[in-house]
């Protein structure tokens, strides 16, 4: 006597719903490399800034190092990074008036943080946290 499997969708259906979410969970945990930030920085038109951006290490360590951008130019201002996970950070001071940094991590808003005129903006955000 000879058996044959049947290949019914109730006997394939609750190991397949099962292995789903055990794939989803696994590919979100092992998930650990660089993600794209997008810097931004806006202001009053004819405003010049000279944009610092602090990044986490290359190897995710927790240590920080500093980019400056080349040159000063005017706003708005952008740079997009791949960074490692940890803590970055945008800085500027305008020529006059006020301005407006934002940090976007992965297409999502992490921070932004309007300054008062003339003075320094800082915006802080974790990248993969």
């Amino acid at each position: 006597m000879r058996r044959t499997l049947s290949a019914s969708p109730w006997r394939v259906l609750p190991g397949s719903l099962l292995l789903g979410p055990v794939l989803l969970l696994a590919s979100a945990c092992a998930d650990t490399g660089p993600l794209e930030v997008r810097y931004e920085l806006t202001g009053e038109p004819g405003v010049t800034v000279g944009p610092v951006i602090v990044v986490p290490a290359e190897g995710g360590d927790g240590t920080a190092t500093q980019r400056t951008t080349q040159e000063t130019g005017p706003v708005p201002w952008q740079a997009t990074l791949v960074v490692e996970r940890g803590e970055t950070t945008l800085e500027a001071t305008p020529s006059r008036g006020a301005l407006t940094c934002r940090i976007v991590v992965e297409g999502r808003e992490a921070a932004r943080v309007t300054g008062v005129p003339g003075q320094p903006v800082t915006c802080s955000a974790p990248v993969g946290e």
